[in-house]
């Protein structure tokens, strides 16, 4: 019950939405011809931008689909552009879903 009271489906469900119809669906083609293309700073700013968008995306999901949005982190490591600042790889999705209390109250 308190699941739907939050709206927990209908939060996955435009999660969904937004990556499939929107996304993948309509950002992906657009930026093709720029990926392609021989300008080579719109090529860089382009994969830039996707590559925040679906560092976002993934921070967004991860309430929903925890380990396989761990298992993407980890993949897509090496073009992330977004971090915490000064925190190591493995503790950046700590920080993201929030770190434990561990004050013992």
């Amino acid at each position: 019950m308190a699941l739907a009271e939050c709206g927990f489906g209908e939060a996955a469900e435009t999660l969904y939405r937004f990556i499939l119809n929107l996304f993948y669906d309509w950002y992906i083609e657009l930026i093709k011809p720029r990926l392609n293309g021989a300008d080579i700073a719109a090529h860089n700013e382009t994969r830039a931008v996707t590559a925040w968008a679906l560092d976002v995306t993934f921070k967004l999901l991860h309430p929903v689909m925890p380990f396989l949005t761990e298992k993407l982190w980890a993949q897509t490591s090496d073009w992330r552009i977004t971090r915490a600042p000064g925190l190591p790889h493995d503790r950046v999705l700590a920080t993201v879903r929030g770190e434990p209390d561990r004050s013992g109250r």
